[in-house]
């Protein structure tokens, strides 16, 4: 896998208009990406920082000093739960805290994921202290934008999407424009990516030879990621959906998940 570190500046970034733009902050469990758009223009982008950044700013504190129209903050869980609206209901919430093992410092999160479920799930203590001082108007669970972007797009049932992250790995299907799976799983390597592919692909009775597993995070078409899983699938694409005008360096399938965020609007039920 490769370590992707971007960094981008466009020329006509002016955080003195900041109120003009879009904050997108995608918080994992140890590190967070940051971009600022303007419209459907990417202006600034930055990934792989240090949490502590976020509460005490160095390097990004010109970023994260302006004033903006709009702030997302996306928080990533790989412990969550999928609940059919007919069965949610806020009154439940502790119930389902205790289904997800949520300890005296986490934090369990509820809101809309699609037109269909509610998602479950908690933070960790180092993720709800980073953002603390930041504007959590627009609060999300991480995914909800990359679930969105791809439901917009018409996914086919032969279709099996892959996010890879520093450490963790979604994969999201789709049959008849509807959720059939959505699950994360932590990895160390490419030989654990191509397990669970093959673990999920199993679990939905699709064959491999007939299967487009469609890539986006943290992946390029050269990496041991990808040529493992060429070896046991032979269709692997990278995700061409893009959402943002971006430069030559950045693919979109890169940015996928975090420009995705302008799809989304907070609805927290907690």
């Amino acid at each position: 896998m490769s370590e992707q570190k971007h960094s981008f500046r466009h020329n006509t970034l002016n955080l003195d208009q900041a109120y003009y733009y879009a904050l997108l902050i995608y918080v994992e469990a140890t590190s967070f990406s940051v971009a600022v758009t303007y419209n459907d223009q990417l202006l600034a982008y930055e990934t792989n920082c240090a949490l502590n950044e976020l509460n005490d700013p160095q390097q990004l504190q010109d970023i994260l000093s302006a004033t903006y129209k709009k702030t997302i903050v996306a928080l990533s869980s790989s412990v969550f739960s999928l609940v059919p609206d007919p069965l949610f209901n806020p009154d439940h919430i502790t119930g389902f805290a205790r289904l997800l093992d949520v300890k005296a410092n986490e934090k369990v999160l509820a809101q809309v994921l699609d037109e269909k479920n509610h998602v479950v799930y908690k933070v960790y203590e180092q993720q709800w202290t980073a953002i603390a001082k930041l504007d959590l108007k627009n609060l999300v669970f991480a995914s909800k934008g990359w679930i969105k972007a791809i439901a917009q797009n018409n996914p086919l049932n032969n279709q099996l999407y892959v996010n890879i992250g520093n450490n963790t790995i979604e994969f999201l299907y789709f049959k008849h424009n509807n959720i059939r799976l959505y699950n994360t799983f932590e990895f160390n390597n490419a030989d654990d990516v191509v397990y669970f592919s093959t673990l999920v692909t199993d679990e939905l009775d699709m064959l491999p030879p007939y299967t487009t597993l469609v890539l986006s995070g943290n992946i390029t078409g050269e990496d041991e990621i990808y040529t493992h899983l060429t070896a046991f699938f032979p269709d692997v694409v990278l995700n061409k959906i893009k959402l943002l005008e971006l430069p030559e360096q950045i693919a979109p399938h890169q940015i996928l998940s975090l420009a995705a965020l302008t799809l989304c609007e907070s609805s927290e039920a907690v």
